[in-house]
């Protein structure tokens, strides 16, 4: 069961409301990065005339604009205590509120990105996640877990930086699909050149090659089966996605017609720079590449009741919801 935006919205404002820890804290963070500041340029007027009469005019106001620029620190790191202490306090109240899901740490592991298949050994990526947005819940029988991610090399080169969505699957999946949007793939190629270009000598070189040969062999021992390339009826789909599969057979009874469609609107929708998606383990995984920071309900010089931040951060957690009743997860059929 979801509330629908007006329950949701009176919800919120009862909370907001009735504890003012969320006010207090933006007005102690508010007083906190006034103080910092007049403080610096206090320090930074006293130190620069000093300069300018002992030292020179020219040293003087370097020193003064030096400890001046300090002042251009505050305010962020004022202002990510306050999202810390916003998403800690007032975010998981507010995601209970629209249905059933709960924030949880590390929901989604290395072992469910390397499953997927959109992530391959041999990509030799190394991950890292946001803990700030990871949830999991459950709607209309079906478990689902959300995380805000970022996988790359161990160079730093990103791969994706996005929301990945893991649903549990009706339908039965016996050989793993992959749909990656050509976006996608393209940042994976560039990556993948940037992280090879940059690869040092010597030891990294024997390391990597070494890496390389227990791949390989992990490879033979499961006798994975590179997957082929799939071409569907959907001239569109084609052209923005491409499709890897074991099996065409059951590629196809996944991606029907119907499927593809949604699957292209939810991307104009969603406004992602690319979508992807994946069918392994009877799960089904989305990957939408997004560079805007999501489920955020306020900034320490906006107040927590921006009718704005309320709207966006009710339609970005029940994404999810609506996901499942888009795409019909909730149906049991079988192969």
């Amino acid at each position: 069961m979801t509330r629908n935006f007006q329950e949701f919205l009176l919800e919120y404002k009862k909370e907001i409301s009735s504890n003012k820890i969320y006010t207090d804290k933006q007005e102690e963070l508010k007083n906190s990065v006034i103080k910092q500041i007049l403080f610096i340029i206090i320090i930074s007027i006293s130190v620069g005339v000093s300069a300018c009469f002992f030292i020179s005019p020219f040293v003087g106001i370097s020193l003064m604009l030096l400890i001046a620029a300090y002042t251009t620190s505050v305010i962020p790191y004022a202002e990510r205590e306050y999202k810390k202490f916003i998403k800690t306090k007032l975010h998981p109240k507010l995601i209970s509120l629209i249905g059933n899901i709960r924030y949880s740490k590390y929901c989604i592991d290395r072992c469910e990105i390397s499953n997927c298949g959109l992530f391959r050994e041999t990509d030799n990526y190394s991950f890292s996640q946001s803990s700030d947005d990871e949830f999991e819940g459950e709607y209309k029988g079906i478990n689902f877990k959300i995380s805000e991610t970022h996988i790359s090399y161990s160079n730093g080169e990103t791969l994706f930086s996005g929301i990945m969505i893991i649903f549990d699957y009706n339908k039965k999946i016996l050989h793993p699909c992959c749909v990656s949007d050509r976006k996608f793939i393209d940042k994976k190629q560039q990556a993948s050149r940037v992280n090879t270009s940059n690869q040092g000598e010597g030891l990294v070189l024997l390391l990597i090659f070494l890496w390389d040969i227990i791949v390989s062999i992990k490879k033979l021992r499961r006798k994975r089966k590179e997957k082929k390339r799939i071409t569907l009826e959907d001239p569109l789909f084609m052209k923005r996605f491409i499709v890897e599969a074991d099996d065409e057979i059951e590629a196809r009874y996944l991606l029907t017609p119907s499927f593809m469609e949604r699957f292209l609107d939810f991307k104009t929708k969603f406004k992602a720079d690319s979508i992807s998606c994946s069918f392994y383990d009877n799960k089904f995984m989305v990957l939408i590449s997004t560079d805007k920071d999501l489920f955020e309900t306020g900034t320490l010089f906006q107040n927590l009741d921006d009718p704005e931040f309320i709207i966006d951060f009710y339609d970005e957690a029940a994404t999810v919801f609506n996901m499942i009743d888009y795409f019909k997860l909730d149906e049991k059929t079988g192969l």
